[in-house]
């Protein structure tokens, strides 16, 4: 366990809180913008699964690359208008994808190093490890979800608005966070999991059986990446006003000490 500081040094420690609401802002926008792409996804998969089944033998053709004019096809022209619209979506949300992760993590790193101004103690993960632990197996399984239910325990504007100490205990994980950041979580890995099986399909689709549950494994994918999105943007923007609300209630509760002091 952290030990806590002496009140007198939280009351400078609150000097160092910056707000997070502009790298919320960004994280959030760049989230949004894997919300739309995935419901383009979506719509994408539809169509190509209505495809398979209407004209089985022009997606054939499609998937084994035949020199056979696909054009010339029977809703040929469907089927290479899915597959330019696809290959367009799929470098629009690489982008996405990179710039929603960067300003996430940004954004994480912002919050997690406000965490000392807003309690008077020591974060239970320092900002390094809750931001580097994505990148490092095994343990991305679970620290992230820590540092996130410490994000949101250390972000409680009530224990202050209650006129309690401003000091905290270090994080317990055991103690019950928001289901906001289970439902995230849950989302989040239910996304990963979903993808691989589609990336699977797409590799060994040699027939229209393989393609089909590429389809369809993507289609679930894209459906629980937009969820995770928002669910993601949800979690942001509750934190960052949480740290907020807390910290106005700091700055008040100093400046009434402050006036019985005189």
């Amino acid at each position: 366990m952290q030990p806590a500081v002496s009140l007198h040094h939280q009351q400078s420690l609150a000097g160092l809180y910056a707000s997070a609401r502009s790298s919320a802002f960004w994280a959030k926008f760049w989230l949004g913008g894997i919300i739309g792409s995935r419901l383009m996804s979506i719509g994408l998969n539809s169509a190509e699964i209505v495809l398979i089944a209407v004209f089985p033998d022009t997606v054939t053709a499609a998937l084994l690359r035949s020199e056979v004019d696909i054009g010339a096809l029977p809703g040929g022209q469907l089927q290479i208008g899915v597959i330019f619209v696809s290959g367009l979506l799929l470098v629009f949300t690489m982008a996405h994808y990179v710039l929603s992760t960067l300003t996430f993590l940004r954004w994480q790193w912002n919050v997690s190093v406000n965490v000392p101004a807003l309690t008077g103690t020591r974060p239970a993960i320092a900002p390094r490890w809750a931001v580097g632990s994505w990148f490092v197996p095994l343990a991305n399984f679970i620290v992230p979800y820590w540092s996130a239910k410490e994000l949101w325990r250390t972000s409680d504007p009530d224990v202050l608005a209650k006129g309690l100490p401003a000091l905290v205990e270090p994080l317990h994980f055991e103690q019950v966070s928001s289901s906001l950041i289970v439902k995230w979580w849950v989302l989040f890995w239910g996304m990963l999991l979903s993808r691989a099986w589609a990336w699977h399909y797409t590799r060994q689709a040699r027939d229209l059986g393989d393609w089909v549950m590429a389809c369809w494994f993507e289609l679930t994918a894209s459906a629980l990446t937009a969820l995770a999105a928002w669910w993601a943007m949800t979690l942001i923007g509750e934190i960052t006003e949480r740290q907020e609300e807390r910290f106005n209630n700091l700055l008040l509760q100093q400046r009434q000490r402050a006036a019985a002091t005189e």
